[in-house]
């Protein structure tokens, strides 16, 4: 289990099993440790406007990185993708799925970098962050037409792998 998370504004470190992890990265944001996905993920940006992004197993490998400015997404597998207009990236490797939110809906790929496929943006909605289920991962979108009778306006919407669809699932 990791151990001891610390971040400074240039380094982030932790231990795991017997070994002391450190990183020297710049304009550190933020590092986070996610459990079910067993990796640390280390946020970066000047002024601390979110910019680059890194995930670490917990020996310290680097899985994947992004950086939202140059439009790159790369694998430790050595997938990339380039020239990208993309504003959020989640990788759930327990899930075997990376998704990325681009312009016009949602990009799918497995968590080693193949691109499975696109689900389109549906009408009316925006589309804000990934959340993870137990089951299944999930977009907050704001609907700009549909609120309930309290006037949330707030869904998650199931990213259904068999479907390549968005499901309507709950207020977020």
């Amino acid at each position: 289990m990791l151990d001891d998370l610390n971040y400074t504004t240039n380094k982030v470190e932790w231990s795991f099993e017997t070994a002391i992890i450190e990183k020297d990265l710049d304009d550190i944001i933020t590092a986070t440790e996610n459990t079910s996905n067993h990796y640390v993920y280390v946020e970066t940006g000047k002024n601390f406007v979110a910019q680059v992004g890194y995930f670490f197993d917990f020996s310290g490998v680097l899985l994947l990185s992004f950086d939202l400015e140059k439009g790159v997404l790369n694998w430790s597998t050595g997938n990339s993708i380039q020239n990208y207009d993309f504003s959020q990236v989640g990788y759930f490797p327990s899930k075997n799925m990376t998704t990325i939110l681009v312009n016009n809906g949602v990009l799918i790929f497995d968590s080693m970098g193949n691109k499975l496929f696109l689900i389109s943006s549906p009408v009316d909605y925006s589309l804000e962050y990934f959340q993870e289920f137990p089951d299944y991962i999930s977009v907050v979108a704001t609907s700009i037409k549909n609120a309930d009778k309290y006037g949330r306006t707030q869904y998650n919407l199931k990213i259904n792998v068999d479907s390549k669809k968005l499901e309507n699932v709950n207020l977020a």
